[in-house]
């Protein structure tokens, strides 16, 4: 059998709100395993690899096969890959455990995993890539959201974990198979940048062998691969969860920051603003007016008087403005919007005439000529 089985629930999950149900009923299955548990979660964007392999889940990087036969060979190879980071000023931190925390963010191989205390955020893993690769290069494979309960946890300042980290680094201690049955939560840290904005700590995986975190301590969800793409719109939308966000470096932010600045406006002009605020809640009206037209009479009546209301307020409001204004400049740009409030008047009437027998509105309320 695998290390982990896979996870056998095929709960379709096409929205966030279909991932946050399956969240809460995990929570709910651990939670009657795992009395007073902490929770975290961490995601991946794929659950085979690219030659359809088993993906074994939450496996540190130093364990998988491309770094583990360095970290076998080599004795002494996890602590000089650490000595070389603080040599080459890649961490402020002195203690091991941190320079380890610092390391595995700049990617390099370590016996820590990476976990957030967000569950949103191990979504957004779960549909996207590493920074380094176009966003929908996975799209075409399932991703994957660990849930895990933990009963106790420790932080990156704590004397004995760092303690212990030091003597596994340099081989004291903690270095049969009995010692890699050790996974002990540590709390989320502010040591860099990236860390904090992903809300991240770690699981400290002991010994030096890979022996998975115990099946009644997780829960799987999969993520379809056909609703990567919506969930990762979803995120940015609603939470504002992207690529810039969880790579807070500059140098990660270059894409996210062109594409904010190309909707960005830099010249605002107020009344613009106020006249598309104004033809955007007309023609949202008038199509819900028309959207809804089925449902029965009293509400489209109601939706009907509505818009009317609002049609009269805005027309008296531009023409008290209208009257009040002396700047010829400025009594020219919000001519724009009796303009755009007289063509929605016609259009309201013509739209609506058969069902009302007649006009909505008085098509005369805001003359406007091209005079």
């Amino acid at each position: 059998m695998a290390l982990y089985e896979h996870n056998k629930d095929k709960t379709k999950i096409n929205s966030i709100s279909d991932y946050l149900k399956i969240i809460d009923e995990k929570i709910e299955t651990l939670k009657r395993i795992n009395n007073n548990a902490i929770f975290c979660y961490r995601g991946e964007d794929r659950t085979q690899g690219t030659k359809g392999e088993i993906y074994v889940h939450s496996m540190p990087n130093i364990f998988r096969p491309k770094n583990f036969d360095k970290f076998t060979e080599y004795k002494w190879f996890e602590k000089s890959m650490l000595d070389e980071v603080k040599s080459n000023n890649l961490s402020n931190s002195i203690d091991y455990l941190e320079v380890a925390m610092d390391a595995q963010h700049g990617g390099f191989p370590s016996r820590l995993l990476d976990i957030t205390f967000n569950s949103l955020i191990a979504l957004f893993f779960a549909v996207t890539p590493h920074y380094t690769k176009e966003i929908n290069e996975n799209d075409k494979a399932d991703g994957r959201v660990i849930v895990y309960a933990a009963d106790k946890l420790t932080t990156s300042k704590t004397e004995t974990v760092k303690k212990i980290y030091e003597e596994l680094v340099n081989e004291k201690k903690y270095n049969c198979r009995l010692d890699s049955h050790f996974h002990f939560l540590i709390d989320f840290v502010e040591l860099n940048s990236r860390i904090k904005a992903q809300q991240g700590g770690f699981i400290l995986f002991g010994g030096n062998q890979f022996i998975p975190v115990p099946r009644w301590k997780f829960e799987e969800i999969l993520i379809p691969q056909g609703s990567k793409e919506r969930l990762r719109q979803q995120l940015d939308l609603y939470f504002g969860i992207n690529m810039g966000m969880i790579y807070p470096e500059p140098d990660n932010k270059v894409d996210y920051i062109i594409a904010r600045a190309l909707k960005a406006k830099n010249e605002i002009d107020y009344y613009s603003v106020i006249k598309e605020e104004m033809e955007f809640k007309i023609d949202n009206y008038i199509n819900y007016i028309n959207y809804n037209s089925k449902r029965g009479e009293s509400e489209t009546n109601q939706l009907l008087k509505e818009l009317a209301c609002y049609i009269y307020d805005i027309a008296i409001s531009f023409k008290d403005l209208f009257k009040s204004t002396k700047d010829e400049n400025k009594k020219a740009i919000i001519l724009t919007i009796g303009k755009m409030i007289n063509n929605k008047i016609g259009y309201i009437n013509e739209e609506f005439h058969s069902r009302l027998g007649g006009n909505l509105l008085n098509p005369d309320i805001v003359k406007i000529t091209d005079k």
